[in-house]
């Protein structure tokens, strides 16, 4: 790797990482005049700097692969995925305009390329994820967690995607068994967009 490419890396890094860090900031304040609902997720504090790492990280491995076109759009959906993560854990509740955004931003990138299998992953995942929302009643599964996992299900692709939130399932239990809250509903937008993340950094997303 030249020093020109190390540099690039560099800079969309600290781009990804500002543009995480926004979001974090964007998402609480989203839906701060809403009330947290009663049985809803207890409010969790957080720091700034996994938000800072994992967007550095995202953007590190997006650096080579993609356009300044795709970086941009790219970063966008960090941000949005930041915001509906930090407003989960603030308020237990993630905001549309970050979920559907996200959603919009990579369908609508895909259709210009005349590319259907984010549509498929969307419907895929988020079909999925709805099911379990209304046989539950919107207990075990909320539907801000549906319109993010659509949002990372036309991201990642449908199996990705289920993967992705698989382990994201696996680690959400065992983060609360190690807590000892097994019972009582958790933050879940969290895994669900921090999982994204992660794969992105070994996918060509948009």
């Amino acid at each position: 790797m030249t020093i020109l490419q190390i540099g690039f890396a560099l800079i969309t890094a600290v781009l990804f990482a500002a543009a995480a860090f926004g979001g974090a900031r964007l998402g609480p304040m989203l839906v701060a005049a809403h009330a947290p609902l009663d049985d809803g997720p207890p409010a969790i504090a957080f720091a700034a700097w996994p938000f800072l790492a994992l967007g550095a990280l995202v953007g590190a491995a997006s650096a080579h692969d993609l356009a300044w076109p795709q970086l941009a759009l790219l970063a966008l959906v960090i941000g949005l995925l930041s915001a509906c993560a930090a407003a989960d854990l603030r308020y237990g509740l993630i905001p549309d305009s970050c979920s559907l955004g996200a959603l919009g931003v990579v369908l609508l990138a895909s259709a210009f390329g005349h590319d259907w299998a984010p549509l498929f992953g969307a419907v895929a995942v988020g079909g999925a994820f709805a099911a379990a929302a209304l046989l539950t009643g919107g207990r075990a599964m909320g539907w801000g967690d549906v319109k993010l996992a659509a949002a990372g299900g036309a991201l990642l692709g449908a199996f990705d995607a289920s993967f992705a939130f698989t382990l994201a399932a696996l680690a959400a239990y065992a983060l609360a068994r190690l807590s000892r809250r097994t019972r009582g509903p958790i933050a879940f937008g969290p895994y669900l967009a921090v999982s994204t993340a992660i794969a992105l950094t070994f996918q060509r997303p948009l």
